[in-house]
């Protein structure tokens, strides 16, 4: 049985942020009204997705590859609009997210920063909205 690790409580606004890492510290799951809404490996796969679900939001690509921007409703961790702007150099992304601290979280534990860091130095090609 796979043992976990609060790295972080947040009671926020709309619900309470729960960050939680795996025993080994490779995922960490961002859980809100008990249920997970984001998941990213915390080693050098910081920009893949972690689950089968996660990829299915990339099936567009398979079907529509000359869609150069996407609009997306809610971050979470970011996790697919890190993979998004790092996999695809060509396109943007706008994110839509309710809630500050989420947006927050996303920089300081889901490494929204060394995204834009990496790949968007001038914040232009993934725009959050709050």
């Amino acid at each position: 049985m796979e043992k976990y690790r609060l790295v972080e409580k947040i009671d926020d606004n709309y619900s309470v942020i729960e960050l939680i890492d795996n025993q080994n510290n490779i995922i960490r799951v961002l859980k809100s009204q008990n249920s997970n809404q984001s998941a990213t490996y915390t080693d050098e796969r910081k920009y893949q997705l972690y689950d089968m679900f996660s990829n299915l939001y990339d099936i567009t690509a398979t079907f529509k590859n000359d869609v150069s921007k996407v609009l997306m409703l809610g971050g979470g961790g970011f996790s697919y609009a890190k993979y998004y702007i790092s996999k695809y150099s060509n396109k943007t992304m706008d994110v839509v997210e309710i809630d500050k601290r989420i947006i927050e979280v996303a920089k300081k534990y889901f490494y929204l920063e060394d995204l834009y860091n990496e790949y968007d130095k001038n914040q232009n090609r993934l725009k959050i909205f709050n």
